[in-house]
């Protein structure tokens, strides 16, 4: 998971994000084995031409075309490594969710056990639910203190490592 501000050398970071999605990197601390690959698709939001975009893949990022996107400004980057749940589309990350007439953009690390029956769903996994439990709870213009009373809220979780949330 990564998130793009500013000034980068963008084909630089994509092919790095690349990289450690492989576990091929010599600073992930556990790249032993290769057990900690993230085949499970994989997701951007990038803005083109003055538009913001989602786009997702099943596919595991190091078997996909990146080319197109090293051309884009990138503002969010996920590869899923599916701990809960199957591998869809609809459970790849990032996610979005409209909040006040703005696009909000998510995704999470990590595994929550909490049943959370969430209107809009589109997936099943935990990170979209606890998204749009996060979206729906509060305004994240307004509001930051929201996502404290949210996260008081999730009782069972083996990780909230982090999470990203963006806007358009």
């Amino acid at each position: 998971m990564i998130a793009i501000l500013g000034e980068v050398d963008i084909p630089k970071a994509v092919d790095y994000f690349i990289e450690m999605t492989k576990d091929s990197t010599i600073k992930h601390e556990y790249n032993v084995d290769k057990k900690f690959m993230h085949d499970g698709g994989w997701g951007v939001v990038y803005t083109q031409d003055n538009d913001t975009k989602l786009h997702k893949s099943i596919k595991p990022v190091y078997e996909d075309d990146l080319e197109e996107l090293k051309k884009c400004k990138i503002h969010l980057l996920h590869a899923r490594k599916a701990t809960t749940d199957k591998i869809s589309l609809e459970n790849t990350h990032p996610f979005d969710a409209e909040k006040n007439g703005k696009k909000l953009y998510f995704c999470h690390n990590g595994t929550i056990r909490d049943e959370m029956e969430i209107e809009g769903a589109k997936g099943n996994t935990d990170s979209e639910k606890f998204f749009l439990k996060l979206a729906k709870t509060f305004d994240p213009y307004s509001d930051v203190l929201g996502i404290q009373r949210v996260l008081r809220t999730i009782i069972d979780y083996s990780s909230i490592n982090s999470f990203l949330l963006s806007d358009d």
